[in-house]
């Protein structure tokens, strides 16, 4: 850890929340309620077969389907909240550090991170300035998924810009790797009770976080061993769903994925009843699934009468 990096964070987490500066990025519309805790989720469920136009539309454009989910996020959530409490935006990306943690050091040989159930994960930070949301803003105030294509695909090339800027950013941490990653900071809190009474009366800085399980491999690892031994009976796994519980002190939004090998793309948009009403949290979803069937109908690009408007 850099010494900077260290002060960085100490500043962070250690300035009493009166002290605490406010930005026009931070979640403003969603302020910290400790009470009711109560999770309220709904669920997208996305066909194998689009899902699969989904993955293909994201390496035509040189990006990934969880950092296309974040653009989507943006402009879901960005027309349905007013801009004087949320100019710009915070958000997070879940980030597995197992690829990071060597197997078998010598003080642990049996050690497997691949195969331990454990809590392997950090975050990845991005931040959605006020002039992209604004853009969007006004982009979104003249299209509809539902109107003209030619209209909606201009506004869809720009939220593809938004989601090669976030798997830049994934990129960029998975170059640095473990080097001052904020879980190694942890350990200098001395009361976590006390730092997240703290955390409770600060500006909520994010207003949503990511975080996709990949691909699943349905078929238990004994399965080919039943076959072998003349078993004519084993299971398998068809769907999969992760959900969050909605968190007090961090994220508005929790958004998890997960599907099964062959099956279908499981979404699940969790959030704190009372925190976000209702009707914002169906209205995101909708929108969100909507989206994600848009861009799923043009998986190779725009056909040419809708390309020769977006350039």
């Amino acid at each position: 850890m850099e010494t900077h990096q260290v002060q960085k964070f100490l500043q962070e987490v250690r300035t009493p929340a009166a002290s605490y500066p406010k930005t026009p990025t931070q979640a403003h519309w969603a302020p910290i309620k400790p009470a009711p805790f109560i999770t309220r989720f709904k669920t997208i469920t996305i066909p194998h077969d689009v899902m699969a136009a989904l993955v293909k539309a994201c390496r035509h454009h040189m990006t990934t389907l969880t950092s296309l989910l974040h653009a989507f996020t943006l402009v879901s959530l960005a027309p349905i909240l007013e801009p004087s409490t949320a100019a710009g935006f915070e958000c997070l990306t879940a980030m597995d550090l197992r690829r990071f943690l060597p197997p078998n050091p010598p003080s642990h040989p049996w050690f497997d991170p691949e195969h331990a159930m454990s809590n392997y994960v950090t975050i990845v930070d991005h931040v959605l300035g006020e002039d992209l949301v604004a853009r969007i803003r006004s982009e979104t105030s003249l299209s509809s998924i539902d109107c003209r294509v030619s209209r909606s695909g201009v506004l869809m090339e720009h939220l593809w810009s938004v989601a090669r800027d976030i798997r830049r950013d994934i990129e960029q941490k998975l170059e640095t790797g473990l080097k001052n990653d904020m879980i190694g900071y942890w350990c200098l809190i001395d009361d976590w009770r006390a730092q997240l009474r703290e955390e409770a009366r600060k500006p909520r800085r994010t207003s949503w976080v990511i975080t996709n399980v990949g691909l699943i491999d349905g078929r238990p690892t004994q399965a080919d061993d039943a076959q072998e031994r003349g078993l004519r009976h084993t299971w398998s796994c068809t769907r999969a769903q992760l959900i969050m519980c909605a968190n007090v002190v961090s994220s508005a939004f929790g958004i998890a994925t997960a599907s099964v090998k062959g099956g279908d793309l499981i979404i699940t948009c969790t959030w704190q009843d009372c925190v976000v009403d209702a009707h914002t949290g169906e209205a995101f979803v909708a929108d969100l699934e909507s989206w994600l069937n848009f861009a799923a109908r043009y998986p190779g690009g725009w056909p040419a009468s809708v390309r020769s408007q977006v350039d």
